[in-house]
């Protein structure tokens, strides 16, 4: 199923395929690779240009190229394509670039112990938001997610709180894009971020319980890196039954934002992550 159009790409917006400056073949390219997007699982041709909404010769073209280039292996005996090696030389030298895991281990390591919970940082990328870095405790109670998920920006704690993080105008046109996105679901989405919007600004996290997986609760907080563009979210999460409501609006609430201030004092916002 093709992604929304106005989705595609990082959150700066949509427009930018329509400037001059725009190359849509390496726009095709990554498209195609983040067919394979979450699951990662084998694809062929055929579901890559479902999933894409980009012609089958325009794909088969493509993923010859990609596979060429180490991006993608390619079974014959399946006749579908997965993530290669290349992709995982990529993902290495993010983490290692941006020196993000140097910052933040031990922060989020801490946060993960002291509440048995799963820590993680994000960054948005159109909807969603991507986890670029994620810590579990030694508890045996703990989510799917790795690095590299994405969660929804619209029902999630972390999406929430980045949303209200950013300058208003960025933050306005993000909301109506979402909105417009959720069809029916706009009304409850537009009360969750009335909720949500008080509740960062009387303790500077939010809580979600059960809105994108029913089973899973969590809180959340953000942090603008100096680069006047880039926003971070910070959240810890894990199912519903371990997680209550009342522990996450006092002690677990309180140890998350602790652990906010010493990312903040580890020098996060100086980062470079665009």
């Amino acid at each position: 199923m093709a992604r929304p159009r106005s989705f595609q790409g990082a959150d700066a917006g949509g427009d930018a395929r329509e400037s001059r400056q725009f190359v849509t073949a390496a726009a095709r390219g990554l498209d195609v690779l983040q067919a394979f997007v979450p699951e990662g699982l084998p694809l062929g041709n055929q579901e890559i240009a479902a999933r894409t909404g980009l012609p089958r010769p325009t794909v088969s073209r493509i993923t010859y190229t990609l596979t060429e280039l180490g991006y993608l292996v390619y079974s014959g005996e399946t006749e579908k394509y997965r993530l290669g090696p290349g992709i995982l030389a990529l993902a290495g030298a993010f983490g290692t670039g941006t020196r993000l895991e140097d910052v933040a281990h031990a922060p989020m390591q801490a946060l993960a112990d002291a509440t048995r919970g799963t820590v993680a940082i994000g960054q948005a990328d159109g909807a969603h938001m991507v986890y670029l870095l994620l810590r579990r405790s030694v508890s045996k109670v703990m989510l799917r997610q790795d690095m590299g998920s994405r969660i929804p920006i619209a029902t999630t704690a972390m999406g929430h709180a980045w949303l209200h993080s950013l300058p208003d105008a960025r933050r306005d046109a993000m909301v109506d894009r979402l909105g417009r996105d959720l069809g029916e679901d706009r009304m409850r989405f537009l009360d969750t971020l009335d909720r949500t919007g008080e509740e960062m600004a009387k303790s500077g996290y939010c809580v979600m319980i059960g809105t994108w997986e029913q089973e899973i609760s969590g809180a959340a907080t953000a942090m603008a890196l100096d680069d006047g563009q880039t926003v971070l979210g910070l959240n810890i999460g894990g199912p519903a039954f371990f997680l209550k409501p009342e522990a996450l609006y006092a002690e677990i609430g309180d140890t998350l934002m602790q652990a906010r201030d010493q990312l903040l004092r580890a020098g996060i916002t100086r980062l470079s992550l665009m």
